[in-house]
């Protein structure tokens, strides 16, 4: 699979029927990188092995060893060899505190529509960005990513001098 200056090859296979077309699809890409003078950096390669039946088995680019990790990052999603999303999550949660703080900081308004247009500018991208890929299938990371949005409102609305309210009522105010 190729994307701008990414390649990732994959194979699926069981180990008991495991070939060695993976070693094989790398040995042709290093030949064709070659040819078109374009350069493979080891060190910015990863290996990721899916699966709890799957045999480890080393990846050289020029004789350097591949790494091998529990964690890549791919086109800004963090994939784990579990698949959980979970250090995604996380990172991605804490990315929009940092954001939610930033506007709670820089922002002087009292009009709510002002709050919600900044949050929906500049926090909710980064908490749907590839949301396909790594929609969380349990609660306490649902909680985690809602409890973002749940913060911003409340902290939006004592900002614009408003009363407590519910977080129900705090969706309608902001349009969420």
């Amino acid at each position: 699979k190729l994307f701008a200056d990414d390649v990732k090859l994959n194979t699926r296979h069981k180990n008991d029927q495991r070939t060695d077309s993976l070693n094989y699809s790398l040995q042709k890409l290093i030949e064709w990188s070659k040819i078109w003078h374009i350069k493979i950096a080891p060190h910015k390669s990863q290996s990721l092995y899916l699966g709890p039946k799957n045999s480890i088995r080393p990846y050289s680019i020029n004789n350097v060893e591949i790494p091998i990790e529990n964690c890549v990052r791919d086109l800004g999603v963090f994939v784990d060899d579990k698949l959980s999303f979970k250090f995604h999550i996380s990172k991605m949660v804490q990315k929009a505190y940092f954001k939610s703080f930033q506007l709670l900081r820089v922002i002087k308004s009292k009009d709510i529509k002002t709050w919600s247009l900044a949050y929906k500018s500049y926090v909710i991208p980064l908490l749907e960005y590839a949301s396909e890929t790594w929609n969380p299938k349990f609660q306490y990371l649902i909680f985690q990513i809602e409890k973002v949005q749940k913060f911003y409102t409340r902290t939006a609305l004592w900002k614009c001098n408003g009363t407590k309210t519910s977080y129900e009522n705090r969706l309608e105010l902001f349009d969420l």
